[in-house]
């Protein structure tokens, strides 16, 4: 009787793994495992894209769901301030003194520049309101004119014209009027007006007084053309004597004080100061020359219970327009 094959070990069929070897063996396990890896992560990566959407897509959901539930946005600008209504103009000091029911004044004082320290203390002590009236003769002009112009004082120069007292009275090389040919006039204006830079007009008033000049002169066609020179060029025209009519724009001076006196005959002259002429019922003074006293004297007056029923304003403030005549 034949046993079956199965009950001898030498004849039992060998599985391929058991055939395999050792290094076989190991080189299946490993490949074996980067398979499952590969596998694993290949599965991993499909199911995260197929439930989550990409960053972009994520955030275009968001916005409109957003959308959906808040309602709709308004386009929004930086608050914007409303435009301040535009001011006021201001007042002129014709009007204000007017509103305030003073008596204008305007002061002129001559002869400011020839002193350093009297011209300095002129600086130091009077308000801007009041002009300073200089010569063309100072070397250089612009010492005096540039501080009084700094301290926004208006500027006066006084033009050398023919004096009614020629042989008592030294206007200088350049003074106009004395009988030589219009183009050496014209020269001579010339000459001052290359020196009057910074000033704010031209007056015929002088360190001699308000009523020097010969005012035939003031009065002929010579000094007519001369005037609307100075026009042209912007400048305004002082005139010390009310008696003659005035060819171009500027200011007319109604009263006129000698700085040269005693500083009670100076004060008393101020505490007595009245309109003269209709202009506004305007005062147009000016006080030549200047010397310590009438300084002192004028810069007490102006804080005086007597000067506050003036209201000081520039010169500029009263000229007139147009001139107040032509020839």
């Amino acid at each position: 009787m034949q046993q079956p094959e199965d009950q001898h070990p030498e004849h039992k069929k060998v599985s391929l793994w058991g055939r395999l070897p050792l290094m076989g063996k190991m080189l299946v396990l490993f490949w074996g495992g980067i398979t499952l890896i590969g596998c694993t992560l290949a599965f991993t990566i499909h199911y995260a894209a197929t439930t989550t959407p990409p960053p972009v897509a994520r955030t275009l959901v968001h916005h409109l769901s957003s959308a959906r539930t808040a309602p709709p946005a308004t386009q929004t600008h930086p608050p914007q301030h409303p435009t301040a209504p535009p001011l006021p103009p201001t007042p002129s000091p014709l009007k204000t003194a007017e509103h305030e029911q003073r008596i204008p004044l305007a002061i002129v004082l001559m002869g400011y520049g020839y002193s350093a320290q009297l011209s300095e203390d002129a600086l130091q002590n009077l308000p801007a309101e009041i002009a300073l009236g200089v010569s063309p003769y100072l070397e250089p002009p612009s010492t005096a004119i540039t501080p009084a112009r700094t301290a926004q004082h208006e500027v006066y120069m006084s033009l050398p014209m023919r004096s009614i007292d020629p042989d008592h009275t030294d206007t200088g090389s350049h003074t106009l009027g004395t009988g030589e040919s219009p183009a050496h006039e014209q020269q001579k204006l010339s000459w001052w007006l290359s020196r009057s830079q910074g000033v704010t007009g031209m007056t015929d008033i002088t360190g001699f007084g308000c009523n020097q000049t010969d005012n035939t002169y003031l009065q002929s066609q010579e000094f007519h053309d001369i005037a609307q020179t100075i026009t042209r060029h912007g400048l305004l025209y002082l005139n010390g004597q009310t008696t003659s009519d005035r060819p171009t724009r500027g200011i007319t001076a109604t009263q006129c004080l000698n700085g040269d006196v005693t500083p009670e005959t100076f004060t008393q002259s101020l505490n007595t100061l009245v309109p003269s002429t209709p202009l506004h019922g305007a005062i147009i003074l000016v006080i030549t020359p200047i010397t310590p006293a009438a300084l002192h004297s004028l810069t007490s007056w102006l804080h005086s219970a007597t000067a506050q029923h003036f209201y000081l304003m520039p010169p500029s403030a009263l000229a007139d327009t147009p001139p107040l005549s032509t020839h």
